[in-house]
This record gives structure tokens, C-alpha cells and sequence, in this order.
């Protein structure tokens, strides 16, 4: 147990930080763009405790640029005096059509595993557009809109809080909200709100929204600072609706 928690520690430390500010944007201009976030904290002693969040982002613009290629992918576990407290993993492929045109449509593919919330797996399949109101050099506003159909697969022996239901697959109306602002030269804010509501049944509402921040610097190194929420309608009856994360780092981008 020791070894392993040493092998998290020490991955931890030295795995490299390719980050732009925010998130990776489908509109960059480099053709190849990749990101990696990598936070963590630890505690050993009266209480022993591992705590990682990872996120890595890769994109890809085609020469004609009227095609752009991205995925996202995020990590997170959690561990205390030997138990495991958390382990999730999403992972997300997009691909978008002349995203650099005020209005573009897309497609989406998502697969999640989390082991707090009993998930299994989940997988997510959909076609949406983005309309971009504002896009300038220190604002950027997205609004899109997706028709995504949702499977999804708990734990056996699960007890849910909604003891009527009964099918984990839905079609999921899906709103998405993102946006970036630079406050003054170094200092950026980002947010994102995501809604989610079930055509097939009533009650079963997913959200997530995060707020960040990003201080820079240099041309190379930033702070980070970002705030999640999600909600849950339909959860384990043991597990609650809502989860607050907190996650703090330090940031490098290789591609400036």
C-alpha cells in the first residue's frame, strides 16, 4: 500500500503541465493543441489521505480547417486511511464543422465510470449546434444546444430514490453555456453551466457548472483556481444530489 501510494505521489509531481489559460477552444489556431491539468493533494499520519484531478485535452484542426477534431479526458480519485473514497473517469470526443462561423453544428461522444455515484458506465451519443453572440479578443460567449441520447449502467446491488424507475436509457434535450473573459492582462475568468433533462422521464435533471480563474504569470506559466458543481436527480438513495469540488494548480502552456 505504501509503494502505491508513493508511485501516486511521484506521478503527481512529475507529470508535465500543457495548459493554455482555460479550456482549449475549437476556434485555437494551431493545428495541434494539447492541454494537461494535473492537481492533488496529500496527507500521511494520524489521517492518511490522496487526493488527484487530472484533465487532459488534445485538439486537432484539419488543414482545410473546416473540420476540427477534440477530446477531453478527466481523472479524478480519492483515497483515505486505505479506503477509496472516489474514482471517476470521463472521457470526451467532439467534432465540430467551420467552427470558426458564428453558428456550427457538432457531434459528441461521452463514457463516464464513477465509482462514488455507483455508475458503471456511462455512455452519451449526440448532435448539437453552437452560436457564438460574443467573440472578441477578451470576450468569448458560447450558447449550444444538443439532442443526446444517454445510456446508462449502475452497480447491481444499487437502491435508487426514485424507486419507479425503471429504464437508465433517455433522450437528453442538453444545454450548454461557456464563456471567458479577461478581467485585466493577466487575469481571466471562465465559467461553464451544462443542463440536462430526460424526455422519458420526469424528475431526472442533470446540471454541472464550474467557474475559474487563471492569473498569469508569463507568457508561459498561470495560476488556477476553478469552483464545480453537479446535481443528480436520480442518484443511489445512499448518495447525495449535489457535489461541490474545489481544485487549485499551478499551469504550463508549451504552444505559445
Amino acid at each position: 500500500m505504501v509503494r502505491r501510494k508513493s508511485v501516486l505521489v511521484l506521478c503527481s509531481m512529475w507529470l508535465p503541465f500543457f495548459v493554455v489559460d482555460a479550456q482549449i477552444t475549437e476556434t485555437d489556431t494551431l493545428s495541434w493543441n494539447m492541454q494537461l491539468r494535473v492537481s492533488g493533494n496529500f496527507a500521511f499520519g494520524n489521517v492518511e489521505r490522496v487526493l488527484l484531478a487530472n484533465n487532459v485535452e488534445v485538439l486537432h484542426s484539419f488543414p482545410s480547417k473546416n473540420w476540427v477534431f477534440k477530446s477531453a479526458h478527466q481523472f479524478r480519485y480519492g483515497e483515505v486511511n486505505d479506503r477509496k473514497i472516489d474514482h471517476q473517469y470521463v472521457g470526451n470526443v467532439y467534432i465540430y464543422n467551420k467552427p470558426f462561423k458564428k453558428l456550427y453544428p457538432f457531434y459528441l461522444s461521452l463514457y463516464e465510470t464513477n465509482f462514488r455515484l455507483r455508475i458503471k458506465s456511462r455512455v452519451q451519443n449526440g448532435l448539437g449546434v453552437t452560436w457564438v453572440p460574443i467573440k472578441k479578443k477578451r470576450h468569448l460567449l458560447k450558447i449550444s444546444t444538443a439532442l443526446i441520447y444517454d445510456v446508462s449502467k449502475y452497480d447491481d446491488e444499487v437502491v435508487f430514490n426514485d424507486l419507479s424507475l425503471t429504464s437508465f436509457k433517455s433522450i437528453r434535450p442538453t444545454l450548454r453555456i461557456y464563456g471567458e473573459h479577461v478581467m485585466v492582462t493577466a487575469l481571466k475568468i471562465n465559467y461553464e453551466f451544462i443542463d440536462q433533462i430526460s424526455v422519458s422521464t420526469q424528475g431526472n435533471q442533470r446540471i454541472l457548472a464550474f467557474i475559474g480563474l487563471g492569473y498569469r504569470l508569463n507568457t508561459s506559466i498561470s495560476l488556477q483556481a476553478k469552483l464545480q458543481f453537479s446535481h443528480e436527480d436520480i442518484t443511489a438513495a445512499d448518495v447525495k444530489p449535489d457535489d461541490w469540488l474545489m481544485t487549485y494548480g499551478i499551469s504550463f502552456a508549451p504552444f505559445k
